[in-house]
């Protein structure tokens, strides 16, 4: 009996939404990692220091201290004295997802990964959404996937910074 093979289209497996935010979502906690490692190392030392926090990115250096500070307010004052601490919406939940690790770790570009990979994903969501509601589902993947690997706005958001939550 002759044993019949599946056809290329069915073997091959198809590009769908979930398996491209899933690669969005690996290549932003590679480039985290890849910063962070870079300023650990002090690899390019006038472009990361050692949190990998970029030069280009100045305003993160201003927020780690307000981090700090609303970290322990969280910490050692509970969620009121968080919620009252006048701060911008962005720092207060940067502090809010650095908190459990805090013991262990200073505010840095890791630390902060799940809340910026969370506003990526959202930024990468909308932008396929629109793609696919004024065109087409393939365009709206298109879409997504360039600026998913745009290097600025990859950059960017692995950053201390507002930009992330405000686009989103």
């Amino acid at each position: 009996m002759k044993e019949t093979l599946p056809s290329p289209a069915l073997a091959r497996p198809r590009l769908t939404a979930t398996r491209l935010f899933a690669a969005a979502a690996i290549l932003h906690l590679l480039t985290a990692s890849l910063l962070f490692a870079v300023g650990r190392l002090q690899l390019m030392p006038a472009q990361f220091d050692g949190n990998g926090i970029g030069a280009f990115a100045a305003d993160g250096y201003i927020y780690l201290n307000e981090i700090n500070h609303l970290k322990e307010a969280l910490k050692t004052r509970g969620i009121a004295a968080w919620i009252n601490e006048p701060s911008q919406l962005h720092l207060k939940l940067y502090a809010l997802a650095f908190a459990p690790i805090s013991r262990w770790s200073n505010p840095n570009v890791l630390a902060i990964e799940p809340l910026n990979l969370v506003y990526y994903l959202i930024i990468l969501l909308l932008i396929f959404k629109m793609g696919e509601e004024v065109f087409d589902r393939k365009t709206g993947l298109m879409a997504a996937t360039v600026v998913s690997v745009w290097p600025s706005f990859l950059l960017h958001s692995t950053q201390l910074l507002r930009d992330p939550l405000l686009i989103a």
